[in-house]
C-alpha cells in the first residue's frame, strides 16, 4: 500500500531491511554458536563416559567431522622414548595405509618442535610442498588436499595430535580452527588420564600373572630338583653304595678297577651336583662379578643350543657392581637368550653392554622372526617377557622391547647405579 501511494520513507525501509539481515544474520550466527555449543558438549559427555583411550578417540572424532565437514579426522599419539607415533584413531570413508595400530617414526614429524610450543600446524596445500613426508603423501593419496595438526598437551608436554583434512587447498577457515583446538584441549588431559589408567590396570593385570606364575615355576624348579636328586643324584649315591660294599668282598686283584669304578662314580656325581648348582645360581656371579659369569654363559648356551653369542662390551672390565644390578643383568641376559633360542630361528645372537657414570645398559638382538611386543605383554603366557620387565623396575630401571614380524627383536635394559650416583653427588658436595 505504502508503495502504490507513494508514502514510503526510502531511508526508513532501508534501514529496517537491514536490520531485519542483521538480526537473521545473527539469528544465524547464534544457532550455529548453539549447535557447536552442544556438539562440543556432547563430545565432553563420549569423553567422560568412555573407558579407555581409543574409545575416547572414537567418539571425540564422530562428532567433531559434524562440525567441520572435513574428508579425514584422526588422532596419533607419541611416544618420544620409543621415538614412534601411533595412530589411535581414524575417522574416514576413504580407504587409509595409516589405519588404527599404524606406528610412525617421530623423525617423520619435521614440525615437531612447532607442535611441542603448542602451535596448530596448518598446510593449506600438500600438492605445494617440495618434499612431503611419507604421512602427507600417504593422505594425499587418500584425497587430503590440505590439513591441520592442532597439538594435545599436558602440562606442556606434548602426548599427541589432532589432525583434520580437507579435500580441497585451503579448505579450513579461521572457526575450524578454533572448533579444532577447543576438542583438542579437553581430549589432551582424557586420553592423558585413560592412559594412565589403563598402565595401571595392565600393570596390575602383569602382577596378577607374576605372581601366579612364580607359584607354578617355584613348583616346577622344586619337581626339577627333586627329579634331578632322585633319579641322577640319587641313582650315583646308590651305585657308589654298591661298589664300596663290594670292596670288602673282592679279591687284592680286582680292588684297583673297583676303586675306579668308585672314583668315576664320585667325578660324575660331583659333576651332576654342580650343574645343579649353577642351575640355581652361578657362584662365580657372586665370586667373580658380572662379565665371567656373563663369558661362562655364553659358552655354556651355545654349547647347549647351537647359537652363537657375539658379546661387546665396554666398562666392565674388572668392575663390580650392586648385586641387585649384577643378577638382574645377567637373568635378563640368560631370559631374553633363552627367548632368542625357543623363537627366534637365528644361529647367531649379539650382547652388548656398555656402562657409564648413571646406569649399566644391556642389549640383546637378533635378526628372527621377530613379533608384537603390544600383544605378547598383554597375553599371560609370555612369562619371560613381563619378568625381565619386573627384573627391571625392581631396580629403579626400565626396559625397552623393539620388534616387528619378519624384522628381528631388540631388547634394552637400563639399570642406574645408583652408588655411583651417589659418589658423583658426594664429590660435588665436597
Amino acid at each position: 500500500d505504502y508503495l502504490t501511494k507513494g508514502q514510503v520513507n526510502s531511508t526508513l525501509l532501508s534501514r529496517s531491511i537491514r536490520y531485519a539481515i542483521e538480526r537473521k544474520q545473527a539469528g544465524d550466527e547464534l544457532r550455529k554458536y548453539a549447535n557447536r555449543l552442544e556438539i562440543l558438549h556432547r563430545i565432553d559427555q563420549a569423553v567422560l563416559a568412555a573407558q579407555s583411550p581409543q574409545s575416547i578417540a572414537k567418539a571425540a572424532l564422530d562428532h567433531i567431522r559434524r562440525l567441520v565437514p572435513c574428508l579425514r579426522a584422526s588422532l596419533t599419539m607419541f611416544n618420544f622414548e620409543a621415538q614412534e607415533a601411533t595412530v589411535l584413531h581414524v575417522d574416514t570413508e576413504r580407504e587409509t595405509r595409516l589405519g588404527v595400530g599404524t606406528c610412525i617414526p617421530l623423525k617423520t614429524f619435521a614440525s615437531i618442535d612447532r607442535l611441542q610450543k603448542g602451535l596448530v600446524l596448518e598446510v593449506e596445500d600438500i600438492r605445494s610442498l617440495t618434499e612431503p613426508t611419507p604421512v602427507e603423501e600417504a593422505i594425499l593419496a587418500e584425497g587430503v588436499n590440505s590439513y591441520i595438526s592442532v597439538p594435545l598437551l599436558v602440562k606442556d608436554d606434548l602426548i599427541g595430535i589432532l589432525n583434520l583434512g580437507g579435500s580441497s587447498p585451503s579448505f579450513f577457515l579461521p572457526e575450524h580452527v578454533d572448533i579444532a583446538c577447543e576438542v583438542a584441549n579437553s581430549l589432551g588431559v582424557a586420553l592423558w588420564q585413560a592412559q594412565l589408567f589403563e598402565q595401571v590396570h595392565v600393570g596390575r593385570k602383569r602382577l596378577q600373572v607374576l605372581a601366579h606364575r612364580l607359584v607354578e615355576l617355584q613348583e616346577i624348579e622344586r619337581r626339577n630338583i627333586a627329579r634331578e636328586l632322585h633319579d641322577e643324584i640319587g641313582q650315583l649315591l646308590t651305585g657308589l653304595k654298591l661298589v664300596l660294599e663290594m670292596h670288602t668282598r673282592l679279591p687284592a686283584e680286582e680292588v684297583r678297577a673297583n676303586v675306579d669304578k668308585a672314583q668315576a662314580l664320585v667325578n660324575d656325581l660331583i659333576s651332576r651336583a654342580r650343574d645343579l648348582s649353577l642351575d640355581l645360581r652361578p657362584a662365580m656371579l657372586d665370586d667373580l662379578g658380572l662379565l665371567p659369569a656373563l663369558l661362562w654363559h655364553f659358552e655354556r648356551y651355545t654349547d647347549l643350543t647351537d647359537v652363537r653369542v657375539t658379546f661387546k662390551h665396554n666398562g666392565l672390565e674388572g668392575q663390580r657392581f650392586p648385586p641387585e644390578v649384577e643378577t638382574a643383568t645377567y637373568r635378563i641376559v640368560q631370559e631374553a637368550l633363552t627367548n632368542v633360542a625357543r623363537h627366534a630361528n637365528v644361529e647367531e645372537a649379539t650382547a652388548q653392554i656398555w656402562v657409564d657414570e648413571e646406569k649399566l645398559t644391556t642389549q640383546i638382538e637378533d635378526m628372527g622372526i621377530g613379533f608384537n611386543p603390544k600383544v605378547a605383554m598383554e597375553e599371560s603366557s609370555t612369562f619371560g617377557l613381563i619378568g625381565m620387565y619386573e627384573r627391571a623396575v625392581a631396580v629403579g630401571g626400565h626396559l625397552t622391547v623393539t620388534s616387528n614380524p619378519g624384522k628381528g627383536t631388540r631388547l634394552i635394559a637400563e639399570l642406574p647405579l645408583r652408588d655411583r650416583l651417589e659418589r658423583r653427588e658426594k664429590r660435588r658436595s665436597v
